[in-house]
């Protein structure tokens, strides 16, 4: 048997490495002016002043994509005011001090307000654009106290028990016995007024309050965002309102808002509203999915199997203990860093010891038991059982990094499009094999096998049309069925095409 040599073959995995990154290499950012302050023929449009603040995911400040302002309240305006002839320009306030402004007309409207008798002395309202529901935070080891009350047995439990409630400065909710509750406790301190989810959720965190109503959306982001997850338990309260502009008296005609109830109604119809909600919560709910314990489980068994392949190969090449870990190492970390150069995020394998770990552990492990074994044999070649694990282990690896690479890709705040999806997911499971397969100067089965990317592809645009066109929705782990099914048909159908073909037990 041929002596495998690393130092001949170097060159040529430099080589392979910068082929494939340059082939599916990172999007360069293209600087461009802001094309919404002009017209289409050029004519700079009459401006709108509007402002906004941390209310995740309608209004926030993008500081890791284009670094400007967007969420679901900003795209829909910005659109709406196209439309109408206008353009946008925002100024950051506190929400309480943006109902003063449009009162004063500082400011020409707002978005997400809720209408009531009060705010219509001094202001218009569109019609509704959508909805929000409200929820009451507590902390996880309270969430029995408060399951299953209604809006007025929670306000009962607080009055009684002396807790403290964290609201946003400003709000009107959708449950009357709530917003009455807020304005006769407002100067009490059992009402604790700040001016961002953020911070009502920081100071509940931190025990300063007891519990905190929010919209249900922006809870679930804002828990992400503090790594909040499994600390706070979210309480239904049947709070529900919908909202809209709010024009303000001292600038606008009813004239005005007429046109604009025409544009929203039109923006309804052609699914616009619709379009960006989704834009915004698909890759919100799917970076919730991959900080899940099953997304987490997923990982590591892909981790797991592509690093146990490794090793097996590393055996029937003979290779030495630093070759059984690049062996070990290439498929189970190199896919995903290709992945994450592609979509310029940060390497999530060098983020934590995890992957590290597991990879030293099995390579460690595998090349003892291989030294010990060739002293028996250092002629016999390796046992058909062994490479029928080697093929299971890499279809498990395959299914379990194809979805890993969709849910990374579109749970991307800055957008990726659906359709490159499951080609990063390709990517991210067979990216590490060629470079491995290259190293060993192997015929690879990742550009040569009549199906190993082709059922990634195949099996991963399935999982991403589901991603698609499935209505999203605020509940936790509702993508986790489907994405273990995609796992589990990519490991069968990989399995039954090599024993079709013959190949099951051979390398």
């Amino acid at each position: 048997m041929t002596v495998f040599s690393f130092g001949r073959v170097i060159p040529r995995l430099a080589a392979t490495i910068v082929a494939l990154i340059a082939i599916v290499g990172p999007t360069a950012s293209v600087a461009e002016t802001d094309p919404l302050s002009l017209a289409s023929d050029g004519r700079v449009l009459p401006v709108l002043k509007s402002g906004w603040y941390f209310f995740r995911p309608y209004q926030f400040m993008d500081t890791q994509g284009s670094g400007g302002l967007t969420g679901i309240d900003v795209r829909i305006a910005q659109e709406f005011a196209r439309r109408l002839g206008y353009f946008v320009e925002y100024e950051y306030h506190p929400w309480a001090e943006q109902i003063a402004a449009v009162r004063g007309g500082t400011l020409d409207f707002v978005s997400a307000a809720t209408p009531t008798a009060e705010r219509a002395v001094f202001a218009y309202f569109t019609t509704t654009y959508r909805a929000e529901e409200m929820v009451l935070l507590v902390p996880a080891d309270r969430q029995l106290s408060f399951s299953g009350l209604s809006d007025q047995e929670v306000i009962n439990r607080f009055k009684s028990e002396g807790l403290r409630l964290g609201v946003t400065e400003g709000f009107v909710y959708g449950s009357e016995i709530l917003n009455a509750y807020v304005a006769e406790n407002s100067d009490s301190g059992l009402v604790v007024p700040t001016e961002s989810s953020v911070l009502n959720l920081r100071r509940l965190l931190a025990g300063e309050i007891d519990g905190m109503v929010d919209d249900r959306l922006t809870a679930v982001t804002t828990i992400a965002s503090e790594d909040a997850f499994g600390r706070v338990a979210e309480i239904r309260i049947e709070s529900f309102s919908d909202v809209s502009l709010m024009f303000s008296k001292a600038n606008f005609s009813p004239e005005l808002i007429a046109a604009a109830d025409a544009v929203i109604t039109e923006m309804k119809e052609e699914g616009v509203i619709e379009e960006i909600n989704t834009s915004f919560m698909l890759p919100l709910f799917l970076s919730q999915t991959t900080n899940s314990d099953w997304y987490w489980l997923v990982d590591v068994v892909g981790t797991t199997a592509f690093a146990l392949s490794g090793t097996i190969l590393g055996w029937r090449i003979r290779a030495n203990i630093a070759g059984f870990f690049i062996l070990s190492a290439l498929p189970a970390v190199g896919g995903g860093m290709m992945r994450d150069v592609l979509l310029d995020r940060p390497i999530a394998s060098l983020q934590s010891a995890q992957n590290i770990t597991i990879i030293t552990v099995i390579s460690l492990v595998g090349y003892v038991a291989y030294r010990i074994y060739s002293r028996r044999d250092r002629n016999r070649a390796v046992h058909p059982a062994a490479a029928g694990l080697f093929n299971l282990f890499d279809a498990v690896g395959l299914g379990s990094f194809t979805v890993t690479g969709i849910a990374v890709t579109l749970s991307d705040p800055h957008g990726h499009s659906f359709a490159w999806a499951p080609f990063v997911g390709t990517v991210t499971a067979a990216g590490g094999g060629i470079v491995r397969d290259a190293l060993v100067q192997r015929r690879s089965q990742v550009l040569f096998d009549d199906v190993y990317t082709q059922i990634s592809l195949f099996w991963g645009a399935v999982l991403t049309v589901y991603l698609a066109f499935t209505p999203v929705r605020i509940e936790p782990g509702q993508y986790g069925v489907a994405v273990w099914a995609t796992v589990l048909v990519i490991i069968v159908t990989r399995i039954l095409w090599l024993r079709r073909r013959g190949n099951l037990f051979s390398l």
